[in-house]
């Protein structure tokens, strides 16, 4: 019996190759738990290549249900271990997560390539790769939805052609190491410009709809006029002519928005937006006669909430709807003197209130878009502060030992602090290991620099620890360039020291020769 718990999830496992006696024993198990077991959320699965599966245990006399899939700690573990529902799974939230952020790391995007990755490594490689260590050794047919995913994914990221092979399964990208705070967007004029990029995108994808139900009901207006009024079409001209006018107006500036140029233009916004407001309060203001505050009151919300207008551009033109509708109501009951102007009151109260309920709801969007934006970046921001202070501490641990050295140490510390866990805190943990490699051939070079006294003198201390520091630098890049380690340099009275060792004692000789070349060249 295994029992393994993590916060309020935990996992029992019962092995034995007899299933009756494997199914005992989690009873027995669970009888002790029983106090503590949520028996909504209680799976019991049988992880086997057989085809009979354990016996049902139950808790407190109830079943615990049967399945062959579990999730526990975001990894699905189903009964063949062959990870093709977690994999599924992820592949989803992948897709999601990748449809929500195409407008930043897509081929259109205007963000630089190393952007574009930073954001892929900070909020989607998080997603596939957590619990690679374990779903990764499924069978290429099972793994083929994530390679798929991440060559598709990463040819839009570099706007590379589509027949290009890219990616593989586990792909590490070296990004370059910004010089301060780390910002995806860069400064806030860039930020505000892709915050506005995205409403946008937005307001067009409402705008499209609000088109569509135009067409739609202005097509069913026009076929049941023309249906009605067969016999006597002729005394019906001007509704059936304003209707169709008004229809391929719609269409044509329906059309128009789906090109990729009209997508971002603000003028075509701005005039497509006018010709839509002008053609639907025309054909109300002249169809409609009484009942045309019905339609205003639609084409007003829409105005406020799916055009892609300003506020003060939105505003001005409800204003001039109500007026337009006000000034045509106030000269029909002029003419007409049995109208009642009392009428005026309630079909005005009804346009402002369409206004006001439009300018309501656009100001809550609004705010929760700018939260939404505001967290995902605060969101993106530590991401990536936390992944370039774990590549400075990586750096700083490979500037004093060799990388071999360093992933066994990180590894020897991984298993001591695991250990521990499953050990409880009480027992006292102690990392005596030694990490030792053996060398057959090995060189120490000494490098001095000619009259260091004399600089030292000369030169201010600031200027000697900024030489000092351009010389240990560029003598980290000769032997990184040699594809030699770099063990230990000290310097002392203008002395400099190294222990090399080679990564391929075959090309020892010659890297020695090089690297005491360069030194000799440089100093």
């Amino acid at each position: 019996m295994t029992v393994a718990a993590f916060a309020d999830d935990v996992a029992i496992l019962s092995s034995d190759h007899d299933p009756v006696t494997s199914s005992v024993n989690m009873q027995s198990q669970l009888n002790m738990l029983s106090e503590w077991q949520n028996q909504a959320k209680s799976v019991q699965v049988t992880f086997t290549q057989r085809k009979e599966i354990c016996p049902a245990v139950s808790n407190n006399g109830s079943p615990i249900p049967v399945n062959t899939v579990v999730k526990y700690l975001g990894l699905h573990l189903d009964q063949r271990l062959t990870w093709q529902k977690h994999i599924q799974t992820k592949r989803k939230q992948l897709d999601h997560k990748v449809k929500q952020m195409y407008w930043l790391m897509g081929r259109k995007s205007k963000l630089s390539l190393r952007n574009k990755l930073l954001l892929y490594k900070t909020m989607v490689k998080p997603i596939w790769s957590y619990g690679i260590q374990l779903w990764g050794c499924a069978k290429p047919t099972h793994l083929k939805p994530i390679q798929a995913f991440q060559n598709k994914t990463l040819r839009a990221i570099v706007n590379a052609p589509c027949k290009n092979q890219v990616t593989c399964l586990v792909t590490k990208f070296v990004l370059a190491k910004p010089n301060n705070c780390v910002l995806i967007a860069v400064q806030g004029t860039e930020l505000d410009t892709i915050y506005k990029k995205y409403c946008n995108r937005l307001k067009h994808a409402l705008f499209v709809a609000c088109l569509c139900v135009a067409i739609a009901g202005c097509l069913l207006l026009l076929i049941t006029t023309c249906i009605l009024h067969s016999e006597d079409i002729q005394d019906h001209l001007l509704p059936v002519v304003t209707l169709s006018l008004v229809t391929i107006a719609l269409m044509l500036i329906f059309v128009g928005s789906q090109l990729p140029p009209m997508l971002e233009s603000k003028i075509w916004s701005l005039v497509a937006s006018l010709i839509v407001t002008g053609a639907v309060t025309t054909a109300a203001l002249l169809l409609a006669g009484i009942y045309a505050p019905l339609p205003l009151f639609a084409l007003l919300l829409a105005l406020h909430t799916m055009l892609p207008l300003s506020k003060l551009i939105a505003i001005a033109l409800a204003a001039i709807v109500t007026v337009a509708h006000l000034a045509i109501a106030i000269a029909r009951r002029l003419n007409n003197s049995d109208s009642s102007f009392e009428q005026l009151v309630p079909e005005i109260i009804l346009l402002l209130t369409a206004s006001g309920t439009g300018l309501y709801y656009r100001y809550i969007t609004e705010s929760a878009h700018r939260r939404t934006f505001e967290s995902t970046r605060s969101c993106i921001e530590s991401r990536v502060k936390l992944e370039v202070e774990k590549e400075q501490q990586e750096q700083l641990l490979l500037s004093v030992i060799p990388v071999y050295i360093a992933a066994e140490v990180k590894r020897s510390i991984m298993i001591k602090m695991s250990e521990a866990c499953h050990e409880g805190p009480n027992k006292a943990q102690t990392f005596h290991e030694m990490h030792v490699q053996r060398y057959n051939n090995v060189s120490i070079l000494y490098a001095d620099i000619v009259n260091f006294t004399p600089l030292s003198e000369r030169l201010s201390a600031s200027d000697l620890v900024r030489t000092l520091n351009e010389l240990f630098g560029r003598f980290d890049q000769i032997a990184q360039v040699s594809a030699i380690w770099k063990v230990a340099a000290l310097g002392l009275s203008g002395t400099l020291k190294a222990l090399f060792i080679p990564i391929l004692e075959t090309l020892f000789t010659p890297k020695s020769a090089t690297v005491q070349l360069h030194t000799v060249l440089y100093t």
